[in-house]
């Protein structure tokens, strides 16, 4: 469960993480908490996400940092279309109650700018 996240920082089942990370939450294990370093800084590429997708994944909620800054790019976007996962993109502040309410899915969050 995400429990509070402000500009550089997250709170997650207790644990303080100061780095962008992706959340995995399933109904049938545990949730995962992995850090997240993107190729291209503030874009999403489909080598950035792909290797977290399972066919458990059916949506993600993209977390684009305190002010917007990180875009998924179209290509990605498309990508995630095709395979039938659907995915919401939103600051990181507004993720969190989103993904909480969630029974299972994945969270990338951006956790600066």
């Amino acid at each position: 469960m995400i429990e509070a996240y402000k500009f550089g920082e997250i709170k997650v089942d207790g644990l303080l993480y100061h780095q962008d990370i992706v959340i995995i939450k399933s109904t049938i294990h545990a949730i995962k908490i992995i850090p997240w370093i993107r190729a291209s800084g503030h874009s999403v590429s489909i080598d950035d996400i792909s290797n977290f997708l399972s066919d458990e994944i059916k949506i993600i909620l993209f977390g684009t940092g305190a002010y917007g800054i990180m875009q998924v790019n179209k290509e990605t976007a498309e990508y995630l279309k095709h395979k039938g996962i659907d995915f919401h993109v939103y600051k990181t502040n507004q993720v969190i109650d989103k993904f909480n309410a969630l029974p299972e899915g994945l969270a990338a969050l951006h956790l600066t700018c």
